[in-house]
């Protein structure tokens, strides 16, 4: 009873769950071309909406991002500080640009996405199917439930702040500016989520492939004491299932870079405003020295730690790359099988996986670090600001 009740609420099986709710919470916001369909195999696959469903939510952001503009440019005019009104000024035209990233994704680049989807799903099955039952349904282990927790915590952060605006007691239009204005931010931050979520599955494919490829490695340096014939079998049928491994491998790579090609510029975008957000409204709090206020805090946190969950998803696919890299430096003591491993390290080497948005920057654990010192220097240059105002006065 209790093995069964631990299986049923496995790791994999949770992470597979929470995705699904947080896939129909981002087709809900408008945020995805497509919705889930399992085939005749019981394969999971995804499938365009119809046109109606696209058409109404390109339109419902539309107007969402007209009230915020609306709103937030009076109130944007209204400050003095000049500092402060370049800040909101940027995150008001990141957050227009956000938009347009957003539609560019659901309109024209629709149908090229859910081919993409739909290519990684099927390496995903491949991969379980070359796998036998080596590894347990669902998606990755402990590691990525931890992080798709996170990323579901920030998502009901949105949705709290949105609730919160709802139940006060404040005039309608003070309830539409902000109503707006989440909106439109939750809908770039969810941008950076389903990168999070795409490179997650690349590192949990490069994880599976590892523990494949160090399987049939074991296979073939354990049938020494077997008689030939049988051995020649069996090291052929374990050769060939290495190669599809490897094939697999091969077949991953394009698929990042048309992933990259499409999402980059909306992904860049997000980051972007993210960082904008931060500093836009920290700004007044900081230069006031008013930092007791505990929803700043909150909204800080919760953007530092979208780019957290980015760069430790592309860190651990980069990670399980090397890993796989490594083993390929690994003697197999096969002399017809060194050709094979001599082209797949050489591929290896060509197409060394990072992820760098449009060459400006490469996204690692570097970069949350630098970010972190970024907003030290930033804080503490305007809280310096702040003392030679009041000083001044």
């Amino acid at each position: 009873m209790t093995w069964s009740f631990k299986h049923k609420l496995s790791a994999p099986k949770i992470s597979v769950k929470i995705l699904s709710w947080m896939f129909y919470y981002s087709r809900l916001m408008g945020l995805v071309p497509f919705r889930l369909k399992r085939s005749r195999t019981k394969s999971l696959r995804v499938i365009k909406n119809p046109d109606w469903w696209k058409w109404t939510c390109a339109i419902l952001r539309l107007v969402c991002v007209c009230g915020f503009v609306y709103f937030y440019v009076p109130w944007l005019l209204m400050k003095k500080d000049f500092l402060e009104k370049m800040g909101h000024a940027t995150r008001l035209l990141l957050n227009i640009l956000c938009y347009v990233g957003i539609v560019a994704l659901q309109l024209h680049h629709g149908p090229k996405l859910i081919k993409l989807v739909n290519r990684l799903l099927k390496i995903f099955d491949q991969v379980r199917l070359l796998g036998k039952r080596s590894r347990q349904p669902g998606l990755g282990g402990r590691r990525e439930l931890v992080l798709i927790l996170l990323t579901l915590g920030s998502l009901i952060y949105g949705i709290f702040a949105l609730t919160t605006v709802m139940s006060t007691k404040f005039g309608w239009r003070y309830m539409i500016a902000v109503i707006s204005d989440t909106y439109v931010t939750m809908g770039s931050n969810i941008l950076i989520h389903l990168a999070v979520i795409w490179y997650l599955c690349v590192g949990v494919i490069y994880e599976d492939l590892s523990h494949l490829i160090v399987q049939f490695r074991l296979e073939l340096h354990s049938k020494e004491g077997q008689p030939k014939f049988i051995k020649t079998i069996k090291r052929r049928r374990t050769c060939t299932r290495l190669r599809k491994c490897f094939a697999l491998f091969r077949k991953l790579h394009p698929l990042i870079l048309s992933f990259e090609d499409i999402f980059h510029w909306p992904l860049l975008l997000g980051l972007a405003q993210n960082c904008f957000c931060t500093a836009a409204f920290t700004y007044n709090k900081i230069v006031k020295l008013d930092l007791s206020k505990f929803t700043m805090w909150t909204n800080m946190t919760v953007e530092a730690m979208n780019l957290l969950l980015l760069t430790m998803s592309v860190q651990g696919a980069v990670d399980q790359f090397k890993v796989v890299r490594q083993l390929m430096l690994q003697d197999y003591r096969l002399q017809d099988f060194h050709s094979t491993l001599g082209v797949f390290c050489a591929d290896l080497n060509l197409y060394e996986f990072q992820v760098q948005p449009l060459g400006l920057f490469e996204i690692s654990n570097d970069l949350f670090l630098a970010y972190l010192a970024t907003m030290v220097t930033y804080f503490t240059f305007a809280a310096q600001y702040g003392m030679e105002q009041m000083n001044s006065a």
